[in-house]
């Protein structure tokens, strides 16, 4: 004993004390070891009974920590007659340690809980503790009482049934709320007299009982009730008295009793006057707004029924909104006025939403001011001068989106032009009195965050919105914000022409700045110029190519700009109806990138640099080519498609066939060969087999996930029905091809697959494809088997969410053809007899594996994403198996294999049997539903039992 001792106190000093990482895994690896030993029981209490030591030190802290997993998870390592003593030892040290460790008290009291949670036979648990706590333990007893609620939240935290939890939680917490409640008014009723201590740990303990109290009975208890409010004035405990009355005001949310609300609204108006007097100090007034904004949250349904009477609650929420100290506590109150304008905007609350319009009107100049951004120097514009820190600033950035969608519901509450009218007038009055720019740019961002609530009808305010902005004073700040608030209201500028070009001039100067954050809100919004009013600006191409081929030329434009500036321009050629005048155009903007690959080509230097260029360049043909797709298939020809089969495809194949070993040059081609057949479709019938040559040799030479992934995409766009018997044939061909090339890389290479998550995710999004166009031929085929195999690797090796979920999910449609419907409408009648023997002879001999597999990696490696998947698989998997009432057995025998397949020692006897049991029953039912989640239960538990133990 003394030797272990020994080996504990030197581990817990290697895993705090040392600076060696090999030390402290060793260290830690012996810690784990220990706790779950059954030796730990005897070990932990000589420690925790050691008088010699004082209260608290490292090793009793750990010992404690312990004694709480050992009764979490081990408790079957002691006999039922056992259980007795251990209740007896554990009640004593609590006493022990009543008020002189408070770490160690808490660890104590969750054991306590947990112990009497899962002792089924202590009949009076409740009764003993109190008796035992009571006297002379009262920061204990506090304390158990606290943590009581919150260890017995969780079914899936206990190895007990369904039922067996339900009983005992009955037992432990509902059958004692009103004893719960009377010694905790003991306590109220000499709240004078108590610490602020003890008061706060009476709030705690509150805390934790009030969802099992309802809100009435708990306000019966008066002296209770106005402790809370009492304690909102002591600094000691008004934290605490915080989060319990949030939890109250929560509690209320569906409470139909108007007497108990009103009761609550009451007192809380009483807490006016301790907003005013915490005006100066941040951390009260983040408790303060947090309880009006629950109370605001909870009631805001009755609010606007009740208008008139709950009219100060919304003052007062206005007035915590409008606080400047710190923005963090200011956003509480968001949600609330989200919540309260969908309310008032239904015509049936069109009182409240009268009663309440000068108060979101005077919400937007709230919103106004917290926008702006800070006045350190005059004229100054450097973020550097403005923030502190670049932390700073880019929080204050997102503050302001989050401002922004207050914005709009205060537009959608007054209405468009009265919220217009707010920023216009502040920005006039600005722009006279010589303001800084601070002043005007607020006013200016939120009149782009209004724009959504903002008709292309409105004809009041916004065409002064519109003559003003263009003609603001010169500053980098104002200029940028204009320029994006131009590119939110396109919609309005296409109804309203007549100040197209005022805006197109504005927004094209902006490409002559020096400042980078200026061009990039240009490109941004003359691409929502162009894609809204495109109809209006066909008469500019000539002027528009001017500008384009300048730019392109010039290079100044970052390549996100370039490209939302072709995407754009493509637009407005998507308005020419001539196919001969369409093709010109395009070939006309065209022309510089092609010239630019040609020229790029030729360069013998394979530096990444030049590898990033001719892959941004091929994107702006994609650009072009996914822009312009055609709206009418049946037309004969496509000009677009005949000028990527005529000018396109040849340079990006040129690219290709000389830059394969480039990633950034592949994907990009491959994505324009996607992009390609995704808009033109048949279109390029005459370049159907070069494609998928190319991706057949692309793949065979370069092993580039990418030759999959557009392999996907061409057998859904060419193993369709509309494409003729002969295509489609050679399609499947085509599948057969690629699946057992994979399949070849995948023999050679399985000691280094670990290093191919990407390419096996995009082998299985082809797989999907394949079985969707040609499931029939794919079932039938000789592929089946090693695709399988395949599927068992990935599943074995991953932990990556991506290649998982691609070959989950391929899995699940391949067993779905089990069933008598077929898992895709491409099929219009039942699934052949024949191919669903195949499936149901396939998941007898291939279930086993696979459910050992899906075990092991749900426990150890799936990533939690993947968990619902991974359980469809199981479920469909035991469904087909017992279709026709047969094979119970089989399913039991596999998960009973899979759980022999865990590490020894981590699957008890009982945890086994009743993972098996509730299994057995569940599909003599026919209840799969349950086989699911008894599977998710048991998987909880066991990574909470092995993995989270402290």
């Amino acid at each position: 004993m003394t030797m272990t001792l020994d080996k504990l106190n030197q581990a817990l000093t290697s895993m705090y004390g040392s600076t060696d990482e090999s030390t402290q895994h060793a260290a830690d690896k012996f810690l784990l070891e220990f706790q779950k030993s059954p030796e730990a029981w005897t070990i932990v209490f000589q420690v925790l009974n050691n008088d010699n030591d004082p209260p608290m030190t490292t090793i009793k802290m750990f010992c404690a920590q312990t004694l709480r997993s050992k009764i979490n998870y081990d408790l079957f390592q002691l006999p039922k007659e056992n259980w007795q003593g251990l209740k007896d030892s554990l009640l004593q040290l609590i006493v022990k340690y009543d008020s002189k460790a408070k770490a160690i008290e808490t660890q104590l009291c969750v054991s306590l809980a947990n112990l009497a949670l899962q002792y089924v036979e202590w009949s009076n648990a409740m009764d003993e503790i109190i008796s035992v706590l009571s006297s002379g333990s009262m920061a204990s007893l506090l304390e158990f009482l606290k943590v009581l609620p919150e260890e017995l939240s969780d079914v899936n935290k206990t190895p007990l049934t369904d039922e067996e939890f339900s009983l005992r939680t009955t037992q432990l917490i509902t059958d004692n709320v009103e004893r719960v409640l009377l010694i905790l008014k003991k306590f109220s009723d000499v709240k004078d007299s108590n610490g602020g201590r003890e008061n706060s740990m009476v709030l705690d303990c509150l805390n934790s009982w009030i969802k099992e109290v309802s809100v009435d009975q708990l306000l019966k208890v008066r002296s209770l009730s106005d402790m809370i409010y009492q304690s909102i004035h002591n600094d000691e405990t008004f934290d605490t008295a915080v989060e319990c009355l949030c939890t109250i005001l929560r509690e209320t949310t569906d409470v139909e009793d108007l007497t108990i609300v009103q009761t609550l609204y009451q007192q809380l108006l009483s807490l006016k006057d301790v907003i005013q007097e915490s005006w100066d100090d941040p951390e009260k007034m983040e408790g303060l707004t947090r309880i009006f904004v629950e109370a605001g949250e909870a009631w805001h349904v009755l609010i606007p029924k009740l208008c008139e009477d709950f009219k100060p609650l919304v003052e007062i929420l206005l007035q915590l909104t409008s606080y400047e100290d710190d923005l963090d506590t200011v956003k509480y109150t968001f949600f609330f006025w989200h919540q309260l304008r969908q309310i008032i905007i239904i015509d049936k609350y069109a009182e409240a939403r009268i009663l309440f319009t000068p108060i979101y009107t005077q919400l937007i100049h709230v919103m106004i001011k917290h926008l702006s951004y800070p006045i350190v120097e005059p004229n100054t514009t450097d973020s550097s001068l403005l923030f502190s820190t670049k932390q700073q600033e880019d929080k204050f950035k997102d503050f302001r989106y989050e401002m922004g969608d207050v914005l709009k519901d205060c537009c959608a509450v007054i209405g468009a032009s009265n919220a217009l009218s707010i920023p216009l007038n502040q920005i006039q009055s600005n722009v006279n009195s010589n303001q800084p720019w601070q002043s005007i740019e607020a006013p200016i961002f939120s009149l782009r965050a209004m724009a959504e609530q903002v008709r292309s009808t409105e004809n009041k305010l916004m065409p002064q919105v519109m003559q003003l902005l263009i003609k603001l004073p010169e500053n980098p700040k104002i200029r940028y914000a204009v320029t994006l608030v131009l590119g939110r209201y396109t919609e309005w500028t296409s109804k309203h022409p007549e100040y197209l070009e005022g805006q197109l001039s504005y927004i094209t100067d902006g490409f002559q700045s020096n400042n980078n954050q200026i061009t990039i809100a240009a490109s941004h919004a003359l691409m929502f110029f162009c894609q809204d009013c495109s109809s209006l600006l066909i008469g500019y191409l000539e002027q528009l190519f001017n500008f384009y081929n300048n730019v392109y030329s010039a290079g100044t434009l970052d390549i996100k700009s370039l490209y939302e500036v072709a995407d754009g321009i493509a637009h407005i050629l998507q308005e020419e109806g001539d196919p001969e005048k369409l093709m010109q155009l395009t070939a006309m903007f065209w022309k510089p990138t092609i010239e630019k690959l040609s020229s790029l080509y030729e360069i013998s230097d394979t530096a990444p640099d030049l590898q990033l260029k001719i892959a941004d360049e091929i994107e702006v043909l994609t650009i072009f080519v996914q822009v312009l797709r055609p709206s009418n298939l049946d037309s004969p020809s496509n000009p677009i498609a005949k000028l990527v089969i005529e000018q396109g495809w040849p340079i990006v194949t040129k690219l290709l066939n000389k830059f394969g070993k480039s990633t950034p040059i592949t994907e990009r081609a491959l994505k324009f060969l996607n992009k390609s057949m995704s808009s033109l479709s048949t279109y390029l019938e005459p370049i159907i087999p070069q494609m998928a040559e190319l991706l057949v040799s692309g793949f065979q030479t370069y092993r580039e996930g990418a030759y999959l992934w557009v392999s996907g995409i061409f057998i859904r766009e060419y193993g369709d029905e509309h494409v003729s018997a002969q295509i489609k044939e050679n399609v499947w061909k085509f599948s057969l091809q690629q699946a057992a090339s994979f399949i070849q890389f995948l023999e050679q290479n399985q000691s280094e697959i670990t290093n191919y998550p990407d390419l096996v995710e995009d082998y299985f999004r082809m797989m999907a494809d394949i079985l969707m166009f040609f499931p029939i031929h794919l079932i039938q085929s000789e592929l089946l088997q090693p695709v399988y195999n395949s599927a068992i690797m990935a599943l074995s090796t991953f932990s990556q969410f991506e290649p998982l979920i691609a070959t989950l999910h391929f899995l699940i449609d391949l067993y779905s053809w089990g069933f008598e419907t077929p898992p895709v409408s491409l099929l219009e009648t039942d699934v052949p007899p024949e191919i669903r023997r195949i499936i149901l002879s396939f998941i007898e001999s291939t279930g086993g594996p696979l459910t050992k597999v899906l075990l092991n990696g749900l426990v150890y490696r799936f990533p939690v994403d993947c968990n619902h998947d991974a359980s469809d698989l199981w479920t469909k998997i035991i469904r087909l198996v017992t279709i026709n009432g047969q094979n119970g057995d089989l399913v039991l025998q596999w998960l009973n294999e899979a759980l022999s397949s865990l590490p020894e020692g981590t699957v008890n006897e009982k945890e086994r049997s009743k993972l098996l049991t509730t299994v057995q029953a569940a599909i003599n039912s026919k209840d799969f539903r349950r086989v699911r989640a008894s599977i998710r239960d048991f998987i909880n538990w066991y990574s909470r039992k092995n993995f989270e133990r402290s």
